[in-house]
């Protein structure tokens, strides 16, 4: 799935075969608004430069047969009538001069269901029949191809899938992966199993046509029941940088059962990793993601949960370091206190900063409230800091006056800093404003 190609699905079409039970009003209608989202989302594509038209697959030989295959009888061909052509001819007319066609939509849409429909060994003998028409023009050929293989993808990703490893052609033609990866997607909703079979048989045979969006899909579908084993594909897949995955392992966790046992495999996991950046990143990124979920569930189950499980200085310095727009309105001076007794004061800057910063944008006032009364230490010092850096754009008087009440160090210096540049300096009284502050604390203006 290594081709960067887009397509435009409007300029494709595909010959309808009418009468059978999927035209059944109530089918129907429902098919019709599932394709009416396809469509929408194809029709964003861009065109593709012209390639040649890809003979239709035969399928893999199978390996395992070392005995001839009996000879079989010929199925009849598919003849494109006069119906059909014009459609295919529609379609293109219709895109060359940017005008639509009246009935058109409902004509493609048919088209697409019919095809559907389509056994395997239909489909092939439909393609043939595409390939070998003289009155289509190549680039007509080309399109209808395409539709087909859209079709083909909508209705039975399996099927689609398999052919389109079965050749090169697809990706040359124009099939863009990010419709692959969405049918792939939509396999592991439907078969697990099936989808990590035919994973891992392209990765062994064909690698190339494998995005990493592919292996990552595996991994998520896999954790919602047993967060070891996709936690274990990372390494099979070679998925790099692992952080990508085992922030999905924890985030399809949507119970406290089902964290405790997502962070246990976690856990055994990480010593895994070789490099030592990777493992650090893929950690932290992972228990971020876990902060994230225990912030929605309110300071008091989440705490609550936290403390039960154990967590070393490491997971709870992790955990807060992207919690603060997850945090519950009002909820933020529980947390910052709660990381306050949890972490030394060295580390617990981190969270308590990311609380303060979305606290402050939140509700300014509530958070000065705060920080009037809190008691003085380096959770006070570091709630300060991001209180003033980040009102400074808005407020600079009130954010100077803050960062003012910081004791001399690297922190106070930082956040003047800070502070100086963020000052409004739109108005000649705004930049006297600024210089003034800095004249005073020993700013380079």
């Amino acid at each position: 799935m290594k081709s960067p190609v887009q397509t435009a699905v409007t300029t494709m079409a595909v010959a309808a075969i009418i009468g059978t039970a999927w035209y059944q009003s109530r089918v129907l209608a429902t098919e019709r608004s599932r394709l009416s989202s396809l469509r929408q989302q194809v029709e964003a594509a861009t065109s593709t430069p012209s390639a040649a038209v890809p003979a239709p697959a035969t399928g893999r030989p199978d390996k395992s047969s070392q005995s001839p295959t009996p000879p079989k009888k010929t199925a009849p061909a598919i003849v494109l009538n006069e119906e059909r052509l014009q459609l295919i001819r529609d379609l293109a007319s219709s895109m060359e001069v940017q005008k639509g066609i009246a009935g058109l939509r409902t004509r493609s849409d048919d088209a697409m269901l019919a095809i559907g429909a389509m056994s395997n060994a239909e489909f092939r003998r439909y393609l043939k029949a595409v390939l070998a028409c003289s009155e289509l023009t190549e680039a007509e050929r080309k399109d209808h191809c395409k539709f087909a293989f859209f079709a083909l993808l909508d209705r039975r990703p399996a099927d689609a899938l398999t052919l389109y490893t079965e050749s090169d052609d697809w990706a040359r033609l124009g099939v863009p992966p990010v419709f692959v990866s969405r049918a792939f997607q939509r396999w592991t909703t439907e078969d697990l199993p099936g989808a990590l079979a035919w994973l891992r048989e392209t990765i062994a045979e064909r690698p190339e046509m494998i995005e990493e969006t592919d292996k990552g899909q595996v991994v998520y579908a896999v954790a919602k029941t047993d967060p070891v084993q996709a936690l274990s594909m990372i390494t099979e897949f070679g998925i790099n940088p692992p952080s990508n995955s085992t922030q999905s392992v924890i985030g399809v966790a949507d119970t406290p059962e089902k964290r405790l046992k997502a962070l246990e495999a976690l856990r055994a996991y990480l010593p895994t990793i070789q490099d030592k950046g990777d493992r650090n990143q893929a950690g932290d990124y992972a228990v971020a993601v876990l902060g994230r979920q225990l912030a929605k569930d309110g300071v008091e189950a989440g705490t609550q949960w936290a403390d039960s499980v154990g967590l070393t200085a490491s997971e709870a310095w992790s955990l807060g370091s992207d919690i603060g727009d997850a945090v519950r309105p009002g909820e933020e001076a529980q947390w910052i206190a709660w990381f306050d007794s949890k972490l030394e004061d060295k580390y617990c800057g981190r969270p308590i900063r990311h609380i303060m910063g979305y606290w402050a944008k939140r509700d300014h006032k509530a958070a000065a409230t705060w920080l009037n009364d809190a008691p003085a230490g380096a959770a006070k010092n570091a709630a300060v800091a991001r209180f003033a850096e980040t009102v400074s754009e808005v407020e600079p008087e009130s954010a100077a006056q803050w960062a003012e009440t910081l004791p001399p160090g690297t922190l106070r210096t930082k956040t003047l800093t800070e502070v100086y540049c963020n000052w409004p300096k739109e108005s000649e009284a705004s930049k006297a404003a600024a210089r003034a502050f800095a004249e005073k604390n020993g700013l380079d203006p």
